[in-house]
Protein backbone atom coordinates (compact mmCIF):
# COMPACT_ATOMS: atom_id res chain seq x y z
CA UNK A 1 0.00 0.00 0.00
CA UNK A 2 2.65 2.37 0.60
CA UNK A 3 4.73 2.16 -2.68
CA UNK A 4 1.36 2.56 -4.19
CA UNK A 5 0.46 5.99 -2.64
CA UNK A 6 4.10 6.90 -3.33
CA UNK A 7 3.41 5.89 -7.26
CA UNK A 8 0.07 7.98 -7.03
CA UNK A 9 1.91 10.76 -5.70
CA UNK A 10 4.71 11.04 -8.28
CA UNK A 11 1.47 10.20 -11.10
CA UNK A 12 0.07 13.04 -9.67
CA UNK A 13 2.96 16.06 -9.02
CA UNK A 14 3.94 15.18 -13.10
CA UNK A 15 4.22 18.20 -14.89
CA UNK A 16 0.56 16.90 -17.38
CA UNK A 17 -1.18 17.42 -13.66
CA UNK A 18 -0.25 20.80 -12.95
CA UNK A 19 -3.67 21.53 -13.06
CA UNK A 20 -5.06 18.94 -10.93
CA UNK A 21 -6.41 18.43 -7.05
CA UNK A 22 -4.36 15.67 -5.85
CA UNK A 23 -6.97 12.89 -4.56
CA UNK A 24 -5.94 9.23 -3.82
CA UNK A 25 -9.04 6.71 -3.18
CA UNK A 26 -8.30 3.63 -1.09
CA UNK A 27 -10.50 0.76 -1.36
CA UNK A 28 -9.25 -1.71 1.52
CA UNK A 29 -10.26 -3.73 3.91
CA UNK A 30 -7.50 -3.48 6.41
CA UNK A 31 -3.34 -3.56 5.99
CA UNK A 32 -0.53 -5.50 7.65
CA UNK A 33 0.32 -4.47 11.06
CA UNK A 34 3.81 -4.83 9.95
CA UNK A 35 3.45 -1.69 6.87
CA UNK A 36 1.53 0.40 9.19
CA UNK A 37 4.42 2.87 9.53
CA UNK A 38 5.67 2.83 6.01
CA UNK A 39 2.14 3.03 5.17
CA UNK A 40 1.43 6.28 7.91
CA UNK A 41 4.29 7.88 6.31
CA UNK A 42 3.77 7.44 3.00
CA UNK A 43 -0.11 9.11 3.48
CA UNK A 44 1.65 11.62 5.47
CA UNK A 45 4.35 12.67 3.44
CA UNK A 46 0.84 13.21 0.76
CA UNK A 47 -1.12 15.00 2.59
CA UNK A 48 1.49 17.41 3.94
CA UNK A 49 1.33 18.77 0.26
CA UNK A 50 -2.00 19.42 0.19
CA UNK A 51 -3.44 16.83 -1.18
CA UNK A 52 -6.42 14.18 0.27
CA UNK A 53 -6.46 10.57 0.72
CA UNK A 54 -9.86 9.08 0.73
CA UNK A 55 -10.29 5.92 3.03
CA UNK A 56 -13.28 3.84 2.09
CA UNK A 57 -13.01 0.53 4.76
CA UNK A 58 -14.93 -1.98 3.58
CA UNK A 59 -14.03 -4.39 6.49
CA UNK A 60 -17.07 -6.65 8.23
CA UNK A 61 -15.45 -5.98 11.56
CA UNK A 62 -15.45 -3.36 13.92
CA UNK A 63 -11.37 -3.63 14.07
CA UNK A 64 -10.67 -4.83 11.45
CA UNK A 65 -9.91 -2.45 9.13
CA UNK A 66 -7.07 -1.21 11.36
CA UNK A 67 -5.56 1.96 10.70
CA UNK A 68 -7.21 3.18 7.41
CA UNK A 69 -9.08 5.86 9.62
CA UNK A 70 -5.53 7.25 10.78
CA UNK A 71 -4.44 7.46 7.29
CA UNK A 72 -7.23 8.92 5.32
CA UNK A 73 -7.56 13.03 5.43
CA UNK A 74 -9.59 14.49 7.71
CA UNK A 75 -13.50 13.84 6.98
CA UNK A 76 -12.21 11.17 3.94
CA UNK A 77 -12.38 8.13 6.01
CA UNK A 78 -15.96 5.78 4.91
CA UNK A 79 -16.58 3.10 6.45
CA UNK A 80 -18.75 -0.09 4.51
CA UNK A 81 -20.46 0.45 1.16
CA UNK A 82 -23.99 1.52 3.40
CA UNK A 83 -22.75 5.24 3.06
CA UNK A 84 -22.73 5.46 -0.83
CA UNK A 85 -23.69 8.76 -0.91
CA UNK A 86 -21.98 10.39 1.52
CA UNK A 87 -18.74 8.54 -0.75
CA UNK A 88 -19.71 9.96 -3.18
CA UNK A 89 -20.27 13.60 -1.77
CA UNK A 90 -16.68 13.18 -0.05
CA UNK A 91 -14.87 11.90 -3.51
CA UNK A 92 -16.50 14.94 -5.37
CA UNK A 93 -15.72 17.36 -2.84
CA UNK A 94 -12.13 16.11 -2.71
CA UNK A 95 -11.76 16.07 -6.18
CA UNK A 96 -13.21 19.19 -7.33
CA UNK A 97 -13.67 20.67 -4.25
CA UNK A 98 -17.99 20.53 -5.13
CA UNK A 99 -17.54 21.76 -8.09
CA UNK A 100 -19.14 18.86 -9.99
CA UNK A 101 -22.93 17.33 -8.96
CA UNK A 102 -23.42 13.86 -9.69
CA UNK A 103 -26.46 13.88 -12.34
CA UNK A 104 -29.27 11.09 -13.20
CA UNK A 105 -28.00 11.36 -16.86
CA UNK A 106 -25.95 8.71 -18.47
CA UNK A 107 -22.31 9.79 -18.96
CA UNK A 108 -22.14 9.69 -23.23
CA UNK A 109 -21.22 13.12 -24.81
CA UNK A 110 -24.46 13.96 -26.80
CA UNK A 111 -26.58 12.77 -23.83
CA UNK A 112 -24.73 15.60 -21.32
CA UNK A 113 -25.39 17.90 -24.49
CA UNK A 114 -28.74 17.32 -24.68
CA UNK A 115 -29.89 17.39 -20.62
CA UNK A 116 -27.27 20.34 -19.92
CA UNK A 117 -29.32 22.12 -22.90
CA UNK A 118 -32.80 20.87 -21.60
CA UNK A 119 -31.48 23.11 -18.55
CA UNK A 120 -30.80 25.97 -20.24
CA UNK A 121 -27.09 24.77 -19.38
CA UNK A 122 -23.60 24.59 -21.63
CA UNK A 123 -21.27 21.42 -21.42
CA UNK A 124 -18.12 23.06 -21.23
CA UNK A 125 -15.20 21.41 -23.58
CA UNK A 126 -11.80 21.29 -21.90
CA UNK A 127 -8.92 21.58 -24.70
CA UNK A 128 -5.80 22.06 -22.37
CA UNK A 129 -4.04 22.78 -18.92
CA UNK A 130 -5.54 26.44 -18.79
CA UNK A 131 -9.26 25.76 -19.96
CA UNK A 132 -9.15 22.88 -17.25
CA UNK A 133 -7.63 25.54 -14.91
CA UNK A 134 -10.43 28.05 -15.30
CA UNK A 135 -13.28 25.30 -15.10
CA UNK A 136 -12.12 24.20 -11.93
CA UNK A 137 -11.53 27.70 -10.24
CA UNK A 138 -14.82 29.12 -11.54
CA UNK A 139 -18.02 29.13 -10.46
CA UNK A 140 -20.80 27.63 -12.67
CA UNK A 141 -23.73 29.29 -12.34
CA UNK A 142 -27.46 28.02 -13.66
CA UNK A 143 -29.38 31.01 -15.27
CA UNK A 144 -33.46 30.19 -14.01
CA UNK A 145 -35.16 30.69 -17.57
Amino acid sequence: VSSAIKQASTMIKSNHRRFSRGVIVLLSNSFGKRFATAIQEASNEFKETGQELISIDYSMELSAGMGLEDIASPGYYFKGASNTPDINAGIISALCDGCYSIGGAADTYKIAEDNCETRKGFLPTVYDDEHNYFLSTCELATVAG
